[in-house]
């Protein structure tokens, strides 16, 4: 127990250093919203809510931590490819990251308690851009070339701790949730060959607030689970420092505040033998949230975002004489979603498709996870902007099981 409480927090430290890949997407508001999950729950092309087994519980709904019965442990790491088209040209970036880390504990048979650490949102970014200043006449050239530098880096996360019990065919849970951040931006303007001093402007927001989540699922029968998750508004408060160089320099601090807004999601599961399928919709009312984050964002229009996820998952056979391959957990997953901020007036969608497999572990107490994904995000044609994401990511599950009697 005590190595895997040690890990989940060596995990925790080092993912505070690292952050989803860069996205074009990420200027305004708090970044992209973009909720790193492990690499099962990424393969379903993120659907769960109402799925609970033995090995694996889902971060955002605290219903799936209940009848524990074992430790579970899961951690990963995410690799991605993300080529954003804009007028200016097509960037090319690499990124790894932590996506995030789960502890379960279980406390009796029917009663879960556990810690998670998630990425929420991404807010790394860099846009350059260049144009020409005519020079003054005394000047040696015509033509001054001058380069705009717009920079971010940082991101929202949540620290959880969970629990959930079960009362015959219902399990039901609750989570209280720390958020923490760091939002940086940085704008610079230089010019070549020029006695003009560079200017730039460094803006630091960092973040702090607190949250809680409910959520439950109901046994229809043998194969059909259904489920719902509220996650309740939460206001982030932000200590905001800016400096502004160039003739007269200063710096100035001051407060402002974010709400994260009212989130809801249901979800639904079937089983069939050695097939699973899995299906969620979701809904966050952005255009209720309230914002004090500086001018460069109150004009931006915020708009209420959907989602629907499903997957479908081949579970491993038990016979001890099946071929290897057929004890393997084979899935593939299809989500939608959408930005809260639009660009040029309109939605800026996401629409992705993944395939993955587990390897259960010989020992029979875990799994490794492996999943391949592609992600579509805005379109060129009404966002002006477009982004294409490619990645892999893998993950590791284990558990002890507890409430055991030993024999001696």
């Amino acid at each position: 127990m005590r190595r895997y409480f040690g890990i989940f927090v060596l995990v925790v430290l080092m993912s505070c250093g690292f952050a989803h890949g860069e996205t074009i997407f990420a200027p305004g508001g708090i970044g992209y919203w973009d909720p790193g999950i492990n690499a099962r729950i990424t393969a379903l092309g993120g659907a769960g809510i109402a799925h609970f087994d033995t090995l694996y519980v889902h971060s955002n709904n605290p219903a799936t931590w209940r009848s524990t019965g074992a430790t579970r442990f899961t951690i990963g790491v995410d690799i991605e490819r993300t080529s954003a088209k804009s007028p200016t040209g097509t960037d090319n970036s690499d990124e790894y990251s932590f996506p995030g880390a789960t502890i379960a504990l279980p406390i009796y048979k029917s009663l879960g308690i556990g810690l998670v650490y998630q990425i929420l949102t991404d807010h790394e970014y860099l846009v350059l851009s260049r144009s020409q200043l005519q020079a003054s006449p005394n000047d040696t050239v015509d033509f001054y070339d001058v380069v705009e530098r717009n920079d971010g880096d940082g991101g929202l996360s949540r620290f959880g701790v969970m629990t959930g019990f079960g009362i015959k065919k219902l399990a039901i849970g609750v989570g209280m949730d720390v958020y923490l951040g760091k939002l940086d931006d940085l704008w610079t303007r230089s010019y070549n060959d020029s006695n003009i001093d560079s200017s730039g402007q460094v803006l630091r927001r960092e973040m702090s607030g607190i949250g809680f989540r409910v959520g439950a699922i109901y046994s229809l029968n043998s194969k059909i689970n259904v489920a719902g998750l509220v996650e309740l508004p939460v206001s982030v408060k932000a200590d905001a420092t800016r400096r502004i160089e160039g003739g007269a320099s200063f710096t100035e601090e001051g407060g402002m505040e974010f709400t994260v807004p009212l989130a809801v999601t249901l979800g639904a599961t079937y089983t069939k033998k050695r097939w699973r399928f899995l299906g969620d919709v979701s809904m966050r009312a952005w255009e209720n949230s309230t914002r004090d984050w500086g001018e460069f964002d109150t004009s931006r229009k915020y708009t209420d975002t959907f989602g629907i996820a499903a997957g479908i998952e081949r579970l491993p056979s038990r016979g001890a004489l099946d071929p290897w391959l057929q004890k393997w957990m084979y899935r593939a997953g299809f989500h939608y979603t959408q930005h809260y901020l639009e660009i040029n007036d309109n939605i800026v969608p996401e629409i992705g498709f993944s395939i993955g497999f587990g390897k259960p572990l010989k020992t029979g107490a875990g799994a490794v996870d492996f999943t391949f994904g592609y992600t579509s995000r805005g379109t060129s044609a009404k966002n002006n902007i477009s982004e294409n994401i490619y990645y892999f990511q893998m993950g590791w599950t284990t558990w002890e099981k507890w409430f055991v009697r030993r024999e001696r």
